[in-house]
């Protein structure tokens, strides 16, 4: 939830008032940004990795043994890609602040349309990895395009401060946003471990309902 509920709402405004001072400071406060979300980011996706087993049978206790150890593989697989999910949304928005929409717009739907490729395209014999194979080329190609798009304007690395007044505001405007967001996600593994207990394909059956519920958001 950090890159959809926290880096719009929080970050992109104080960029744009910071680029709105000097575009100097705004890179900068980009930079220490970075940085943070990125340590972060490591040791989020390490604690995901290394407490797979446990998370699974915590959120899903019903599912059948099979079932849990193709959760807790996929799992793995997924918790890096947080790294890249966030990253691309960092620099997605960092060209909403430059009014760079277009390129920003299209970097976005070439993350769902490389996805669809994946999928449709992708051969590996490990079953399921194949779709987490997919799911991480789907964040690689944007990133890619997306550092590409700034390092022709911008240098990649420049100074960093974590305690700069941007940085303050930051963190002021962001943990209640973080708060919000984390009990929203606590909502749906309560409901996946509910569900879990009333047979097979409950849990599916669930995901599916809130997927097409979502469609119209």
């Amino acid at each position: 939830f950090i890159a959809r509920s926290i880096i719009r709402p929080a970050v992109i405004p104080l960029l744009t008032s910071a680029k709105n001072r000097s575009v100097l400071e705004a890179r900068n406060l980009g930079y220490s940004l970075a940085l943070l979300l990125g340590l972060l980011l490591v040791v989020v996706a390490t604690a995901g990795i290394a407490l797979a087993p446990r998370l699974v049978e915590w959120s899903a206790p019903g599912l059948s043994d099979s079932a849990k150890a193709l959760a807790t593989h996929l799992t793995r697989w997924l918790f890096p890609s947080i790294l890249l999910m966030t990253f691309v949304q960092l620099l997605a928005n960092s060209l909403h602040v430059q009014k760079r929409f277009v390129p920003a717009a299209f970097g976005e739907c070439l993350q769902k349309v490389v996805f669809i490729l994946g999928l449709i395209l992708w051969v590996a014999p490990e079953g399921f990895s194949w779709i987490a194979g997919a799911y991480w080329l789907s964040f690689v190609f944007p990133l890619a395009y997306f550092v590409f798009l700034h390092s022709r304007k911008y240098t990649l690395f420049g100074p960093v401060s974590l305690s700069s007044d941007g940085m303050v505001q930051t963190f002021a405007l962001a943990w209640p946003i973080a708060v919000g967001g984390a009990v929203s996600n606590l909502g749906r593994l309560v409901q996946n471990n509910l569900a879990s207990s009333l047979g097979p394909g409950s849990v599916s059956a669930l995901t599916f309902a809130q997927t097409i519920t979502d469609l119209p958001l």
